[in-house]
Parts: structure tokens; sequence; C-alpha cells
């Protein structure tokens, strides 16, 4: 096949959703693009490496006690109204979809992200972990 675009700016992860791409740069930032052009439509500096997740009581994603990694093998999941990101390192950081803005920050078990990709599917977020077990989180209503 034919290259029909590329984008001008490095990006570790992207998932499509409707005629957008929301995915991470290497520069620590939420970006989004269109899926016809390539073009970047929005991009929001987050930090330069994962931000630690913030410690509290443990129900079902736990809190951390990591120190924050890099970016680099990130994973995005999207959702009508978030962008779950999963990094190695096994933080889970949740994004406004479309704001870039940093709503939550937790870890799953305190365990390294597993093999695969998050999924959202019936209002429900799929993750694995580096032991190969499958958590279901459902979303809020």
């Amino acid at each position: 096949g034919k290259t029909v675009w590329r984008t001008e700016f490095p990006a570790y992860w992207c998932q499509p959703y409707g005629d957008r791409a929301y995915g991470f740069s290497s520069k620590g930032a939420y970006v989004i693009f269109d899926l016809a052009t390539g073009r970047m439509v929005f991009e929001k500096f987050v930090s330069p490496t994962v931000p630690a997740p913030v410690m509290g009581e443990k129900k079902g994603l736990m809190v951390g006690r990591k120190e924050p990694g890099s970016w680099r093998n990130v994973r995005v999941a999207i959702s009508e109204t978030h962008a779950f990101l999963e990094c190695e390192s096994g933080q889970i950081v949740v994004l406004g979809r479309d704001t870039g803005e940093v709503e939550q920050i937790v870890e799953i078990d305190g365990m390294p992200a597993g093999r695969t990709e998050p999924i959202i599917y019936e209002n429900r977020l799929l993750l694995t972990d580096f032991n190969a077990a499958v958590y279901c989180f459902e979303g809020a209503p």
C-alpha cells in the first residue's frame, strides 16, 4: 500500500476513536491528531515522566508504591469521555479525552502492566498485569 500520511511528531502509541487518533508523544504530551490528514489538532504537556500515583486506600485499582517511569511503552485506550494510559510500570493515568486533564493516577495491585493493550468494551476497561491476570473495571454511569 501507499503511505497516505506520516506524523511530523513522535507518538509512542495511538488509538483511533471516530475521526481522531489519541496518543502520547516522546515529550510527555497527550496528543490528538486527525486521521484523514495526520495533522496534530491538540497537544497538552502532562509530564516528562509518568506521574506518581496518589497514596490512598486499596480499592480494586491499587495505590502507588513505585517510582515514576518513562512514557516509552505507554498503551492507550479511548472511551467517549476519557483516555486511559497504561504505563509499563503499572501506573494507569486517566485523562479527560478532549482536554488532556489528569483526573486520576493509580496502579493495578502494584504490578507492572501486561503485554496486551487495554481495551474499552461496553463501558468496561479491561487490562492485564505482568502475571497474566485480567482485570475488568466498570466505568462510572
